[in-house]
């Protein structure tokens, strides 16, 4: 009986994908009063800097500083002393978005 419950256990965890090492992201924050704000970013995580960009119509901002580690993402945008930080879970990354300010 015990081996028939891991074998599913395993099957899920032998099927989720790795983070993707390059690509446009499309993506949505909530924000107070549960507004959504709809996004789009490249990313390309294949090197050891990883590097990109917030996209806005044709317009690119650069993400100044991305941190992977494992399934883990940092986005480090200094700039508005502020991070998005998440997990990736195999079909999506959800997380966090921080903005450190002196009053908080």
């Amino acid at each position: 009986m015990k081996k028939i419950l891991l074998v599913p256990f395993v099957l899920v965890l032998g099927c989720q994908k790795p983070i993707p090492d390059q690509g446009t992201w499309k993506g949505t924050m909530t924000l107070a009063e549960n507004r959504q704000l709809q996004f789009r970013m490249f990313l390309d995580l294949q090197n050891p800097l990883p590097t990109g960009y917030f996209l806005v119509g044709q317009e690119r901002t650069p993400i100044p500083e991305i941190q992977k580690k494992g399934n883990e993402l940092r986005l480090l945008i200094s700039e508005y002393g502020a991070e998005m930080k998440g997990t990736w879970d195999g079909s999506r990354w959800t997380g966090k978005f921080i903005r450190y300010r002196k009053d908080t």
